[in-house]
């Protein structure tokens, strides 16, 4: 019998006060990636399958509401300095 130990790194990605704009650039740019990284996903599935792929197509709608919701709030606060804390939890599955 194998026993696989529980494996996890913690990483901090961004970390640190940024002008408004530059929060907003931030924060945006990453949510965008994911937005793409999904619609590749998703396109790729088809066409090996020509089926959907019904959790990418679900995360996308979620990101674009969190871009959305993100992207007033910042727009509303954009002469403001903004803290940002961004972990990253990484565990062997």
């Amino acid at each position: 019998m194998e026993i696989k130990e529980a494996v996890t790194i913690s990483q901090s990605l961004i970390k640190g006060v940024f002008k408004g704009e530059e929060a907003k650039d931030i924060i945006l740019s990453m949510i965008d990636y994911k937005i793409q990284f999904h619609h590749k996903k998703l396109l790729s599935h088809f066409d090996k399958t020509g089926e959907a792929l019904f959790a990418s197509d679900q995360r996308i709608s979620e990101l674009k509401k969190i871009r959305e919701n993100l992207g007033q709030f910042l727009n509303s606060h954009e002469n403001s300095s903004v803290e940002i804390k961004s972990n990253i939890d990484i565990s062997l599955q």
